[in-house]
């Protein structure tokens, strides 16, 4: 027995993101101070927001290292974690607790000398499914705590064909919902305006109008957003 886990696609590509918006919008925030700085403070604005905005840029080039560094590997005795600098393995047989929790999904994992944490949300649904089968069968009855009803459901997933309708459902249900709020809220907009401003009575319908192309629009730009979350996350049922 061979098998080994990676993080879920849609981490390199949050990563990539993150790394990219952090990154110009640190380069903006140095060039920007570096021509509207007062002489004197020039150089000192330019430090203060280059490193400001390093840790953000850092987080996102971890995520990405993590994503392609960082997997499970299971085989007849051992699960190694191979980390982004470290690299460990555990024997099953001295594993000496397993903590399962469901709030979020994880195992915790404890020999007498390390402990260990598996996020499952970290990984596909289908290899979720997997490491959770593996580490339910393969550790002692003895040392597994917490296991319910919710972990048995999560590790009974439906399958792929099943997942992917479920997922694409919601987020049209969340495209049609953002698209009818956006005018709605913006013509709420409007009436309260009309209501407080005084405007004439002949103005309402216009103001009405007005207000509620500018929710759609603004809808329409949260959709784009939306669609992009679903981009993202759909590698992690088709990869």
């Amino acid at each position: 027995m061979h098998e080994s886990f990676k993080y879920r696609p849609s981490r390199f590509r949050l990563g990539m993101t993150a790394t990219s918006i952090f990154l110009i919008a640190q380069v903006g925030s140095v060039v920007a101070m570096y021509f509207d700085a007062p002489p004197d403070r020039r150089l000192l604005a330019v430090l203060i927001f280059g490193v400001a905005w390093s840790p953000f840029v850092g987080l996102g080039l971890w995520t990405t290292a993590s994503s392609l560094r960082e997997s499970i590997t299971i085989d007849d005795r051992t699960v190694r974690f191979t980390g982004v600098l470290t690299s460990f393995a555990m024997d099953f047989d001295q594993i000496a607790l397993a903590h399962w929790l469901s709030r979020p999904f994880s195992l915790k994992l404890a020999t007498a000398s390390r402990k260990q944490k598996i996020r499952f949300g970290d990984f596909r649904p289908a290899d979720r499914r997997r490491l959770m089968q593996v580490f339910r069968q393969r550790l002692s009855g003895d040392v597994q705590q917490g296991w319910n009803e919710d972990l048995e459901r999560e590790m009974n997933l439906p399958s792929v064909h099943e997942t992917v309708a479920q997922f694409n459902l919601f987020y049209r249900k969340l495209f049609v919902t953002t698209l009818a709020c956006g005018p709605l809220f913006g013509m709420g907009c409007g009436l309260y305006l009309r209501l407080n401003a005084g405007a004439e009575v002949e103005s309402t319908i216009g103001l009405l109008v007005g207000w509620g192309l500018l929710g759609l629009v603004v809808s329409v730009g949260f959709c784009g957003l939306l669609w992009y979350f679903k981009w993202m996350s759909l590698t992690d049922f088709t990869q």
